[in-house]
């Protein structure tokens, strides 16, 4: 079979290949190689063929160029203008007429679950464009491509028209545009592949092939110069699916019927089977997803148990040593107060409560103003520490008018509770001072 563009050199029998991967890869200016998979192979690539461009190479060149390169190729077929040897073939076997046209192959809607909108359609006929000397989506019968089955004709170019997207379809065999204009076919169906990558770059939507589905052709196996056979060459490319949809025809087999197309008896037959035994699975799997739910249920409240345990334990830990170190007289009520007020604290499981920084800051100030003698709150004893008397202890005292005025006046800090009290007795605030000059003696 010879191409019209092109010398062939066969090296291997196309029917021993895998049909899906074959794939075309150029090699040098003008030199392509076939290449694909071997049927009950290792699984690796080999070259099933060589193509030459008949404007770069005569057939004495590229016989000369396989010699050069040791390669004994099983045929080798120059290109049919070139070929004078063919010239002479029978009626039969002559190249048939080839035509162009447009035909609907697509249309806005939701297909298989699949929404598609006029942005769809407009990305599919810019995608075209870009990658068309790499995608060349085929015309083919039905979805399997069969080994040495030739091409029915490429999809040449793609427009949208409202919701309708058209194809251009060129060398079309006159036999095959009879059957399609004649509208011998039951359905057209469009191939998509979805985010097909190349080059670095992913393309949302491409249009891959057109199948005519349910078409009554003729036998075809006479015709032997049609372009080339049903694959298509994508180097360096991806796509993560590829989808497609069916589309009924009305007579003239050039439009695609207005109502949204159905399937037939025995697809309807397929999907309600297969959606049956999904069913099936989903109800075996319930009860152990049920108790999946319960245990992680039960998990997280133990867990929260376990974790208002923590939370209890840290605060009884933290009021005991507060109040120790009141009682002695190392920590005054005001201090103790803060760092106790929990409900003004962050928590976290992981690293237990946290004193927002401006209380922390308050805090220290109390403190340290207690030591330098301001006068705000200081080092005191528990509520029922008493003189060697039997009086009350100055800092007992204090304490406990500091927290009467606190509630009748609801003021906010204990620290302000202290000020009112010094303010209103100054005598108090200084009997105050001068055992916590003592007590600092003490210590030293």
């Amino acid at each position: 079979m010879p191409y019209p563009n092109e010398h062939a050199a066969r090296i291997k029998d196309p029917g021993a290949f895998i049909p899906e991967s074959i794939r075309r890869k150029n090699i040098t200016p003008g030199i392509d190689i076939i290449i694909g998979k071997i049927k009950d192979g290792d699984g690796s690539m080999e070259t099933q063929a060589y193509r030459f461009d008949k404007e770069k190479y005569t057939p004495e060149q590229v016989k000369a160029w396989l010699k050069d390169h040791d390669i004994k190729p099983i045929s080798f077929e120059p290109a049919s203008e070139a070929s004078k040897a063919h010239a002479a073939d029978d009626d039969k076997d002559k190249k048939p007429t080839c035509h162009e046209f447009e035909t609907e192959v697509f249309k806005v809607g939701t297909w298989n679950g699949d929404k598609y909108t006029t942005a769809d359609l407009d990305d599919m006929v810019t995608n075209f464009s870009t990658l068309k000397e790499i995608v060349k989506p085929p015309i083919k019968l039905g979805h399997t491509d069969k080994a040495g089955q030739p091409a029915l004709g490429w999809v040449k170019g793609l427009k949208r028209a409202g919701n309708i997207l058209i194809a251009t379809l060129s060398q079309v065999p006159e036999i095959v545009y009879k059957v399609i204009t004649g509208g011998r076919y039951k359905r057209v169906s469009s191939e998509i592949y979805w985010d097909y990558k190349h080059d670095g770059k992913t393309f949302k939507r491409v249009f891959g092939a057109l199948a005519l589905l349910g078409a009554e052709l003729p036998a075809v196996n006479t015709l032997r110069d049609l372009d080339a056979y049903l694959t298509q060459t994508m180097p360096s490319a991806s796509f993560e699916r590829v989808a497609i949809y069916a589309f009924d025809a009305d007579d003239s087999g050039v439009k695609i019927k207005p109502e949204d197309s159905q399937m037939d008896k025995d697809e309807t037959k397929i999907y309600t089977e297969k959606i049956a035994e999904l069913e099936k699975i989903i109800a075996t799997l319930k009860p152990e997803a049920d108790e999946a739910k319960k245990y992680k249920a039960d998990l997280a409240a133990l867990k929260k148990i376990q974790a208002d345990e923590r939370k209890a334990t840290q605060q009884a830990e933290l009021k005991t040593f507060c109040e120790q170190a009141v009682k002695d007289g190392k920590l005054p009520p005001a201090c103790r107060d803060m760092l106790c007020a929990f409900d003004k604290h962050a928590y976290s499981e992981e690293t237990g409560y946290a004193l927002p920084v401006a209380s922390v800051i308050d805090m220290l100030k109390t403190y340290t103003k207690v030591i330098l003698k301001l006068g705000e709150v200081a080092t005191a004893p528990v509520g029922d520490k008493k003189t060697e008397g039997g009086e009350k202890h100055v800092f007992s005292l204090v304490e406990e008018k500091a927290k009467k005025i606190m509630a009748e006046r609801k003021l906010p800090t204990l620290t302000d509770a202290y000020k009112a009290v010094f303010a209103e007795d100054p005598e108090l605030a200084a009997q105050y001072l001068k055992e916590t000059n003592v007590r600092g003696d003490e210590d030293e």
